[in-house]
């Protein structure tokens, strides 16, 4: 896995979670229009819409994303024979899921008004559960997916091969989940942007922590206190050496 990228996305995460957040302290930038989204889109969804959004965000509620990376953890670690599957997946979802629950506590915004709510929704506004966690899921079990790191036996275990359409179905489910919370009127847009990136910044540092370990591992360590290894002694055994002659 190249570091530099996942880098270069974690800063451009940091970034415009940190935009979001002074947005929502000062009542400026995105979360100044904010209200209108929510009650625009909130009004102008159909019956239908708001059923299929329904449908659409019990998919991605954190119980059933957490239910998909069991399935996916396990069918990898069997896949390879190897416990790491599941140790990076438990790993992966509580930086998830903790990092959802600090920023909405110290933030603490309130949801939209109870008059826009279409379904059921408690706790506070800033991030969007549902968007962090199932964009979080997704982007572990892609992870996982392309790298899925080394085998019992020490060989690398090969990737799954509908890689692209788990990429597909990632590339829609996610802004799918992130819609539905404005349709059915419980979060702001800015709630979703800032799961979204707090889920790139969690995933990415437990990427980063895997990498590093996994390289630290692979390097060999000089033994201490050996001498010269038998191949730097060179070997004149059986070889013919001239005699010296007498002048």
């Amino acid at each position: 896995m190249r570091v530099f990228p996942v880098i270069i996305t974690m800063v451009l995460a940091l970034g415009g979670f940190a935009a979001l957040w002074l947005g929502v302290r000062t009542g400026s930038g995105l979360a100044a229009i904010d209200p209108g989204v929510v009650d625009a889109s909130a009004a102008a969804g159909p019956g239908w819409l708001v059923a299929v959004m329904a449908v659409v965000a019990d998919a991605g509620s954190p119980l059933a994303v957490t239910f998909l990376l069991l399935a996916v953890a396990a069918a990898l670690a069997w896949r390879a024979w190897s416990w790491r599957p599941v140790v990076v997946a438990a790993v992966g979802w509580g930086a998830v899921t903790g990092v959802d629950s600090l920023v909405k506590h110290l933030v603490a915004r309130p949801r939209p008004p109870l008059e826009l709510h279409a379904v059921t929704a408690t706790g506070f506004s800033f991030p969007s559960g549902h968007a962090t966690i199932s964009a979080g899921v997704v982007l572990l079990v892609t992870w996982m997916i392309a790298f899925p790191g080394p085998t019992v036996d020490g060989s690398t275990a090969q990737s799954a091969p509908p890689r692209w359409t788990w990429g597909l179905v990632a590339t829609i489910f996610v802004p799918a989940v992130g819609a539905s919370r404005l349709v059915l009127g419980v979060h702001y847009p800015s709630d979703v942007l800032a799961g979204w990136c707090l889920a790139v910044l969690a995933v990415g540092a437990v990427a980063l922590t895997v990498a590093l370990s996994t390289s630290r591992r692979a390097v060999p360590r000089p033994q201490r206190g050996m001498g010269p290894s038998p191949t730097s002694i060179p070997d004149t055994q059986g070889v013919n050496l001239p005699e010296k002659r007498s002048s």
